[in-house]
């Protein structure tokens, strides 16, 4: 079965330029790459999603700042996995 998560514009900004990846095992949960260059990325990304792909969210500025709030918010371990391995 497949299954299609929505993410917001900037969370795909992220993902589509390696600074964000899915957890392999809860597909649901986005998670932090460290990864100047791949950050950096993502914004030129965001910028060419407002130019050429519709997506609306005000200013530039205001795009590149949901981007960086995405990346600073995101965890590098998923937090389901930690739950579980802390169990064990």
């Amino acid at each position: 079965m497949i299954v299609k998560v929505d993410w917001s514009a900037a969370e795909q900004a992220l993902i589509d330029a390696g600074a964000s990846k899915p957890c392999p095992d809860h597909f649901d949960i986005l998670l932090r790459v460290d990864d100047k260059d791949a950050e950096r990325h993502a914004y030129a990304i965001g910028t060419n999603m407002m130019k050429f792909a519709n997506v609306r969210r005000g200013s530039r500025q205001e795009f590149m700042a949901e981007i960086a709030y995405a990346h600073a918010n995101l965890d590098d371990v998923c937090f389901i996995c930690r739950a579980a391995n802390q169990e064990k």
